[in-house]
């Protein structure tokens, strides 16, 4: 049936990387409702400061009750790019703290959007990495990303980071990869303050950023491509 069909992924270069190798990824709602997040905030708007990187969402599953996001996880792949390393070739620690701040703020404003329709600037009270080890130039790492707590103001948010082997296969029913603590390289943790300030569509200027916030508009069926 068509609950069980795959939805075509934004970001299509990962896509074929990982589907030539045997890796198909499936696609739900909240997935696709993220995966935008990503492309408008990670690939447009702030690119520069994850240079190279081309993320891909998976198995994102968004709680909402009465109006409210409960819980939120997903994992998140790319590849590590020669842009984001350092002269030893190993992904560099700053780059680290980046991609945790803008995943971690796509899955909360994803569901945010989801739970309440609207999207609402936030800004950042707690970032930490613990580095277990690295990543390294053409490594296939995966985040595991959720979200633990959420009140009216604050957010509390993981990124935790692992490496994936050649052989590794995602789950067919969740589109998830199997992750051990043991294997972590590196560990995260995001807290957020969440702010009564509206996004409006001035905060994205370049023509692509537009297109992607039409289609969160259509998707979420709300008005963001007028005032967020």
């Amino acid at each position: 049936g068509d609950s069980g069909r795959c939805l075509p992924l934004v970001n299509s270069d990962l896509s074929s990387t990982l589907e030539a190798g045997g890796v198909t990824l499936c696609a739900s709602m909240d997935t696709k409702g993220v995966q935008l997040f990503v492309d408008l905030v990670a690939h447009e708007g702030h690119r520069h400061h994850v240079p190279g990187c081309q993320f891909k969402v998976t198995g994102a599953e968004l709680t909402v009750e009465k109006g409210r996001l409960q819980t939120a996880t997903c994992q998140v792949v790319f590849e590590v790019p020669a842009e984001a390393c350092n002269q030893a070739g190993m992904l560099f620690g700053g780059i680290v703290s980046s991609i945790t701040d803008i995943i971690t703020s796509c899955v909360i404003h994803a569901g945010e959007l989801k739970a309440k329709k609207r999207w609402n600037l936030s800004f950042s009270t707690f970032l930490g990495v613990e580095y277990v080890r690295g990543a390294a130039i053409g490594d296939t790492v995966v985040m595991q990303v959720g979200v633990d707590k959420i009140s009216k103001t604050l957010c509390f948010s993981y990124a935790d980071f692992y490496r994936l082997d050649d052989d590794e296969q995602p789950d067919a029913k969740t589109g998830l990869f199997p992750v051990s603590p043991s294997d972590v390289l590196y560990r995260t943790r995001h807290q957020k303050h969440l702010s009564k300030m509206k996004i409006t569509k001035t905060s994205f200027a370049t023509e692509s950023s537009q297109k992607i916030l039409e289609q969160l508009s259509k998707f979420y069926g709300v008005g963001l491509h007028s005032k967020l």
